[in-house]
């Protein structure tokens, strides 16, 4: 009886270490995982720690490591930098919120196209979501779409927002040179989608447009646009003008800006034929002149060029950021009378989808990339 016992209290013991020894194993395993080892739901928010500035230096990218679950073609900053809004190559269209430490998931849905381009309106109360099918007007309060406009061309369209959000200007693509469209661009009220004016320029017949800055005037509109034949000057209040530059008739124009007292900046691919001069570059002009440029890259040496996906700028710092299909970030000063490249820094994975969103007041750059859902985000 007495070794019976004996052999019961040895096992009882065994068994009491045992236990201690798989529970101590088992903590310490989920102390090494995220979360404390627990399960982070697909749409629930994720609280992540934000690098310091100190942390970055001038064309720096930092990942912040944010898992969108998902692939992004688009994340925009709204106008005050408190949202992000990311669209997703599954369809879905997602609005995160921003604090000091945690980007919370505000609002995930489902949408019938891909998406092309966000576009915030300047009271950051709605998004203007462009795909190559329409443009789906959303309303972030409700959450829902609250009218779209069918577009007619498979081509790329860009809007731009009045300053007061109650109305946009839409471009109206174009095939080719050879292909006519009814306008230039086109202005619509908000939230109805209602046309209200068409935008011509006399003895000018409209090729197709790609990027549009304007100045929010209804009656009188102050536009500059840019065509596959170069940059059409719409100054309605002043009388019509009308100017081309020595930009390629086959330029592609990434992006359109204005530098303020008349002056403007494109982004080009100039691409000719196999065997042709084509060249990626900088411009700025005026109403009447180019005034100067900067060629990026040619293939004067026989190379094969880059092509540039995208670019953005920050008018506050007079600061461009030009993306390339390589990954390569190009950082630039536009000044006076000269365009300086300051910084340059490889990002992986970027690809032709990839793009380049800064928010000025937070001081931060966003890029997106495909094969890890991610966001970049570095201080200008």
């Amino acid at each position: 009886m007495e070794k019976l016992r004996s052999i019961l209290t040895t096992t009882l013991i065994f068994s009491l270490v045992l236990v201690a020894c798989i529970t101590n194993q088992t903590q310490s395993k989920n102390e090494e995982l995220p979360n404390n080892g627990t399960v982070v739901l697909p749409n629930s928010a994720s609280e992540i720690e934000t690098p310091d500035k100190s942390d970055y230096t001038t064309g720096s990218t930092v990942d912040l490591n944010i898992n969108l679950r998902c692939n992004p073609t688009n994340v925009k900053f709204s106008p005050d930098g408190s949202h992000i809004a990311v669209s997703c190559f599954d369809k879905t269209f997602r609005i995160y919120e921003l604090t000091d430490k945690e980007y919370a998931l505000k609002s995930n849905r489902d949408l019938e196209w891909y998406i092309h381009s966000i576009n915030w309106s300047p009271d950051g109360s709605m998004v203007a979501l462009i795909s190559w099918k329409a443009l789906q007007l959303i309303d972030l309060d409700k959450n829902e779409t609250i009218n779209s406009l069918e577009l007619s061309k498979a081509s790329e369209t860009r809007i731009a927002w009045s300053p007061d959000s109650k109305y946009i200007a839409v471009t109206v693509p174009g095939g080719s040179v050879l292909t006519e469209t009814d306008s230039l661009a086109k202005i619509y009220s908000i939230p109805e989608l209602k046309l209200i004016k068409e935008v011509n320029v006399d003895d000018v017949q409209p090729y197709g447009t790609n990027q549009l800055i304007w100045d929010g005037n209804v009656e009188s509109p102050v536009m500059t646009i840019a065509t596959m034949g170069g940059m059409i000057h719409v100054r309605s209040h002043r009388g019509t003008s009308l100017g081309f530059y020595g930009i390629q008739w086959n330029a592609a124009h990434i992006g359109i800006y204005s530098l303020g007292e008349d002056r403007y900046l494109t982004v080009t691919n100039e691409f000719g034929s196999k065997d042709a001069y084509s060249r990626t570059r900088l411009v700025v002009f005026d109403s009447l002149y180019m005034l100067f440029d900067y060629t990026i890259q040619n293939n004067l040496n026989g190379e094969e060029l880059d092509p540039i996906v995208d670019s953005c700028f920050v008018s506050e710092e007079m600061r461009l950021y030009v993306l390339f299909q390589s990954g390569k970030l190009q950082v630039f000063d536009i000044l006076s009378n000269e365009i300086k490249l300051i910084a340059e820094e490889q990002v992986p994975r970027v690809g032709l989808l990839g793009k380049v969103e800064a928010s000025s007041c937070y001081g931060k750059l966003i890029i997106t990339r495909r094969d890890k859902p991610a966001l970049f985000i570095a201080k200008p």
